[in-house]
């Protein structure tokens, strides 16, 4: 007699948008960013993403940040004031100032199996990640999340679909509210683009 609970025997008990990513990957589906300028450089716009205080210019914000020690000098180098003046005036960052926002929000939360790997066993998962910007506003909440590569949108949106599908799914839970009033937007640093998932 097959034991009834054999599919559930080799999930993880934990799993992050990283291993998920990982896991899509070795199944043949994309997950690599492509080309970037350079790992240092992402990391520097998406720190100053972290900090700005929205709503305010990027030379302003910029000047603040290096007063109060929030980038590094090596990091300042690297941030071109007009991108990131165009960067901040993308249209999922217009009013943001007056709504809702959480910054690199990490989470747990336990998602059934079948949604996250290929699986008919019922168990949950405890699934973790973090959310670089979460947005309220009257009608739901929008996922932001920062990438830093030169390919282009529908590469971008292919090769992250999964991880953002896994973030609504654990916002709606942590949140408690329809994983359908979760929209989602990638902005693609590098290239100036926001991206509707």
């Amino acid at each position: 007699m097959p034991y009834p609970f054999a599919e559930s025997v080799p999930l993880p008990l934990k799993s992050s948008a990283t291993d998920l990513m990982r896991r899509a990957k070795e199944e043949g589906s994309p997950a690599g960013g492509g080309p970037v300028h350079t790992k240092e450089e992402g990391l520097a716009y998406h720190a100053f993403l972290q900090h700005v205080n929205f709503g305010r210019s990027a030379g302003e914000e910029l000047r603040r940040m290096e007063r109060e020690g929030l980038l590094t000098p090596a990091e300042l180098a690297l941030l071109d004031e007009k991108k990131l003046a165009l960067i901040l005036s993308l249209p999922c960052f217009a009013g943001i100032e007056h709504k809702r926002i959480w910054r690199e929000q990490t989470f747990l939360a336990l998602i059934p199996a079948g949604e996250l790997i290929g699986t008919h066993a019922e168990d949950e998962i405890l699934f973790q990640g973090a959310v670089d910007l979460l947005v309220e506003d009257g009608e739901g909440f929008t996922v932001i999340d920062y990438k830093f590569s030169g390919r282009g949108d529908e590469h971008i949106r292919e090769a992250y679909a999964l991880q953002i599908a896994l973030y609504k799914k654990a916002v709606a839970r942590v949140m408690g509210v329809r994983e359908e009033s979760i929209g989602a937007r990638i902005v693609n640093i590098a290239l100036l683009r926001e991206i509707r998932m």
